[in-house]
């Protein structure tokens, strides 16, 4: 920080020729992943507290934007490709599928681990870490989508293009825009 000004000063954590993209902190916050398409094809990639970078995923699979279970040992993903959720360790191994039928490209874990959310046609989806029928959670939107560190909140855009955020009560559905726009109103 730059105490003179009290203003924060810009640090670089994650850098290459290639796109980085999609940073998402391990629940301790000693890691990052993140896509990159630094080896040739978008794959998730993780930069440890030490500093080092290393490729987590390799293949055919075309990892979306990954989120971390709440002891930080395993990623969860979707594949755009295969059009389905993996689950992979963080220490090696293979991804392993997670049978809950068709996701788009985002997902979040719950704190407890029981529950993966993901997007589906734009729609928020809930179903167990261990595979089973998904229920929908959201009746408009739900992209992008992270969870309050508690797991009391989903947050998410209503579509894409939306300026706006909203949260989701996950107990009881209640749900409210937290912003009119993401834009300067300057």
């Amino acid at each position: 920080l730059n105490a003179g000004h009290g203003l924060g000063v810009w640090e670089r954590l994650i850098a290459s020729t290639g796109e980085d993209s999609f940073p998402v902190y391990s629940p301790d916050a000693r890691r990052i992943a993140f896509l990159s398409d630094r080896s040739g094809e978008k794959q998730i990639w993780i930069k440890e507290g030490d500093g080092r970078e290393r490729q987590l995923t390799l293949g055919q699979l075309k990892p979306g934007v990954a989120s971390w279970t709440a002891n930080g040992d395993v990623i969860v993903f979707p594949s755009l490709r295969k059009r389905a959720l993996y689950r992979m360790a963080v220490n090696g191994g293979q991804p392993e599928p997670i049978a809950v039928g068709s996701v788009g490209s985002n997902t979040a874990v719950s704190p407890d681990g029981a529950s993966v959310y993901f997007v589906r046609r734009f729609y928020i989806m809930q179903a167990p870490t261990s595979g089973g029928t998904p229920t929908q959670v959201t009746d408009q939107g739900g992209f992008p989508l992270r969870l309050s560190a508690d797991g009391k909140w989903i947050y998410y855009a209503r579509h894409r293009y939306s300026t706006e955020i909203w949260r989701l009560r996950r107990t009881d559905g209640f749900t409210e825009r937290l912003t009119n726009s993401l834009r300067s109103e300057e």
